[in-house]
C-alpha cells in the first residue's frame, strides 16, 4: 500500500512541479495546477477502481465456474445412486 501511495505522490508532485514552472515562465496560471492535479487524481482513482472491479469479476467468474462444476459432479453422483 505504501508503494502505491508513493507512486501517486510522485506523479502528483511531478505534475505540480511542471505546472509551477509553466506559471513562472508566464505560460500558465495557478488555477491550472489545481485543475491538472485534480484530473490526475481522478484518473488514478478511476483506473484503480477499474482494476479492482476487473479482479473481482475474475474471482467471481472462477468461483461460479467451480460452483457449476461441483453441481454437475453432484448430479452425476446422485444419478449413480
Amino acid at each position: 500500500m505504501n508503494n502505491i501511495i508513493q507512486l501517486i505522490a510522485g506523479k502528483v508532485k511531478g505534475e505540480i512541479e511542471e505546472n509551477i514552472i509553466r506559471v513562472l515562465e508566464g505560460e500558465g496560471n495557478l488555477d491550472d495546477i489545481v485543475d491538472s492535479v485534480g484530473e490526475m487524481v481522478n484518473d488514478i482513482g478511476i483506473k484503480t477502481i477499474l482494476a479492482i472491479i476487473n479482479e473481482l469479476n475474475s474471482i467471481i467468474k472462477k468461483n461460479l465456474l467451480k460452483g457449476v462444476e461441483n453441481t454437475m459432479f453432484i448430479k452425476e453422483k446422485l444419478k449413480e445412486l
